[in-house]
């Protein structure tokens, strides 16, 4: 039981970190000097480092990689087209939206997984599965429209970077499954993050913010790094070492919930019945999403598919 308490702490604590970098990185979007590309770039280039340093105590090979070519290619085609893509299109939609908006949108990638499989015949087609993203779609219209299907409640810009952010996270999470096989996830999104980062660096490096900020500013900036970064994704990854990958799926969408409550609290965000309908749905709905799919995951290989 205390195994499964840590493992439990550990996945809340990861869930709840992640929801509120976002809120983090839409105060700093207060800012109208301060650019998603440059947070993109301070971001993914120093929690990259911090991976790595990481996953370097720990004693894993975080330089094997690079002698290997196919693999080379992989990882950088994830860093590109994954990670790096990812991050952009979610602290777009945050710019464009809100945090709790763009969470949501990013949080539907598991209907584009599961479309994915089924159209590459990698996976059987399964009406429950089906019949959840008919549902899910259905939330997603009633968020973006407050029950008017005539109009959208927020702009096609954030809507569209939310839907992107939600397929670079697919890929994200289809992409690598081999080389996270064979060299471990931390040293695989570790790299990820550092390569996306240091390509950023050509259009807006760290050291070069454009602005002057405050001390609020590089506090908030600092905790997305760390605290909104790096330390989640350890900590949640440490928790399936003691949990199920079904139990910290279903954790997992603390992240979209913490995100909507501090919306509501710091931005005093309304929400209309159709919108919090809306919500709930999705939420549901692809937290069972993930659940059946995890349900499909090897536990010795859990760790490394994360």
């Amino acid at each position: 039981m205390n195994h499964y308490f840590k493992g439990i702490t550990l996945a809340v604590t990861g869930g709840t970190l992640w929801g509120l970098s976002g809120v983090v990185a839409q105060l700093l979007f207060t800012n109208p000097h301060l650019s998603a590309e440059w947070l993109i770039s301070t971001r993914l280039f120093m929690a990259g480092l911090m991976i790595l340093t990481y996953a370097f105590i720990k004693k894993e090979s975080i330089f094997t990689w690079i002698y290997h070519k196919q693999d080379r290619r992989q990882l950088i085609i994830f860093s590109i087209f994954g990670m790096s893509a990812m991050q952009y299109t979610f602290f777009k939609a945050i710019q464009f939206t809100d945090a709790s908006t763009a969470t949501i949108l990013q949080y539907t990638a598991p209907i584009f997984i599961f479309l994915f499989l089924v159209l590459t015949r990698k996976k059987v087609f399964n009406m429950t599965e089906f019949f959840l993203i008919i549902l899910t779609l259905i939330g997603i219209v009633l968020i973006t429209t407050n029950g008017q299907l005539d109009s959208l409640t927020i702009s096609p810009r954030g809507f569209l970077t939310g839907v992107s952010s939600a397929i670079a996270l697919a890929f994200y999470l289809l992409y690598p499954r081999r080389i996270m096989t064979k060299y471990g996830t931390l040293v695989v999104a570790g790299w990820g993050m550092l390569i996306g980062g240091m390509i950023f660096q050509l259009f807006s490096p760290f050291w070069q913010p454009n602005v002057q900020l405050t001390q609020g500013e590089l506090f908030s900036l600092i905790f997305v790094i760390t605290l909104g970064t790096a330390v989640p994704f350890i900590v949640f990854l440490s928790s399936l070492n003691y949990l199920p990958v079904t139990l910290a799926s279903v954790l997992s969408a603390l992240e979209p919930i913490v995100a909507t409550i501090f919306s509501v609290w710091l931005f005093h965000r309304h929400f209309q019945p159709a919108e919090l309908m809306g919500i709930v749905l999705v939420l549901i709905t692809i937290t069972l999403l993930s659940i059946l799919d995890a349900k499909k995951v090897k536990p010795t290989s859990t760790h490394r598919q994360q």
